[in-house]
């Protein structure tokens, strides 16, 4: 489910601060739930008030918004 994603990337992004989308699918998978990275990214916009993504030349990163988790 959804909810269950965006705790799980909270709880990743309190501890890294910024991840890459590949990584942070791997790491939710390491968790036992397989996620697409679509999913991630509907978790992003579901949850924009928490997470952001961003774009580093052909790489995305997830990051916490400013102020959240820490």
């Amino acid at each position: 489910t959804t909810l269950f994603r965006s705790e799980a990337m909270l709880a990743v992004l309190q501890e890294t601060g910024e991840i890459q989308l590949f990584e942070l699918q791997h790491v939710l998978e390491q968790f036992g739930k397989k996620v697409t990275r679509r999913a991630i990214e509907n978790a992003i916009t579901a949850h924009g008030s928490e997470f952001r993504a961003i774009s580093k030349g052909r790489e995305r990163f997830v990051l916490l918004r400013r102020g959240k988790g820490v």
